[in-house]
């Protein structure tokens, strides 16, 4: 759940999706067709993705990036160039709580066992370098972004979407965070409560 592991996904999947296999499988996993990329989002991500392409040159040097590394880091910047709602966040985060089936449809996205390392990797490492803070203050297995949205997934029962553009130190939402604090300290939500 952070940048070279992203990459690595993408170079895994770039062999064998389009970018618009990879958009409809989104729309499907967060439950919402109006999904789309933004244009301009990935035009600036292209250009100024500096940080970006040295990780990809150094998993490839390593060995380890599978695809080529220009093909995988355009497709990384369009992934990362959807224009998404918290509902759209909250959707995701029901599709998780739900083991990877959508709740409406009955249909199965994805398999429960991903889920729970997707769920894992959430709780361990999705808020970046705050991550252990988070787990003890919140307790939910939680996604960031650097756009200020975070997914949160309570087992079993629901998916939460907050938006929050005002980012702390270690780039998370700080009004995501903050709500998603007192929802859980109101609601019993936390994991170690």
């Amino acid at each position: 759940m952070i940048n070279a592991g992203a990459i690595q996904v993408m170079s895994m999947l770039s062999g064998i999706m389009e970018f618009d296999d990879l958009l409809n499988f989104a729309r499907a996993f967060c439950m919402d067709e109006d999904i789309v990329l933004n244009e301009a989002v990935y035009r600036s991500e292209a250009e100024t993705g500096d940080r970006n392409r040295s990780i990809a040159y150094l998993l490839k040097s390593k060995g380890v990036l599978q695809g080529e590394p220009e093909k995988t880091l355009d497709l990384y910047f369009k992934m990362c160039s959807l224009n998404v709602s918290a509902k759209t966040l909250a959707d995701m985060g029901l599709l998780i709580a739900n083991d990877g089936q959508n709740p409406f449809t009955g249909k199965h996205i994805l398999h429960p066992g991903y889920i729970r390392t997707i769920r894992s990797l959430m709780f361990t490492c999705g808020l970046y370098d705050e991550s252990g803070e988070y787990g003890v203050l919140v307790g939910i297995p939680s996604k960031s972004g650097v756009g200020g949205g975070i997914v949160a997934s309570v087992a079993g029962r629901w998916g939460i979407g907050t938006y929050g553009p005002a980012l702390n130190a270690k780039g998370n939402s700080v009004g995501g965070i903050a709500a998603l604090q007192h929802m859980s300290h109101l609601l019993h939500l936390n994991t170690f409560s």
